[in-house]
């Protein structure tokens, strides 16, 4: 149930996609022990990108705009409740990932976001999870992992 949403500059090829996407899969199965997870590969060009400095705050005067390829941004859509080391190893994991398949050296260069929603706040085959019949085995054993 879990979704990871990549994005970054256009151009990886399909074996460094693979790579970005079985590395996403493989810790989102490994931190949140639910079926379905999904990942997404967004590609922007460059002319749909604007950036600021990394570490600096400007107001406009050293803005990258439709000049730089687009920095990698990687978002997960998932429950609540990762414990702190949980969610470490998910962020460390999804930013080397992204950051091996992009080829960044920097990985200030990549940015991953967790945004999390009740269970009840998802939906499958037109029911709540919570009230999903499909999904009743891996709450239970989602709630045990977690206690």
């Amino acid at each position: 149930m879990p979704v990871v949403k990549i994005t970054g500059p256009t151009g990886l090829s399909k074996s460094a996609k693979k790579e970005l996407i079985e590395g996403s899969l493989h810790i989102m199965s490994e931190t949140y022990y639910l079926p379905d997870d999904r990942v997404y590969i967004h590609e922007v060009p460059v002319e749909n990108v604007g950036h600021t400095p990394v570490l600096e705050v400007t107001r406009g005067e050293s803005w990258a705009v439709q000049s730089e390829p687009a920095r990698i941004f990687v978002e997960v859509c998932a429950p609540p409740g990762l414990p702190i080391e949980a969610k470490r190893k998910l962020m460390r994991t999804l930013t080397e990932v992204a950051g091996r398949a992009y080829g960044r050296t920097n990985l200030r260069d990549v940015l991953v976001a967790l945004d999390e929603h009740k269970v009840e706040d998802f939906a499958a085959n037109g029911f709540l999870q919570t009230e999903n019949p499909d999904m009743a085995p891996f709450a239970a054993t989602l709630s045990q992992k977690r206690s």
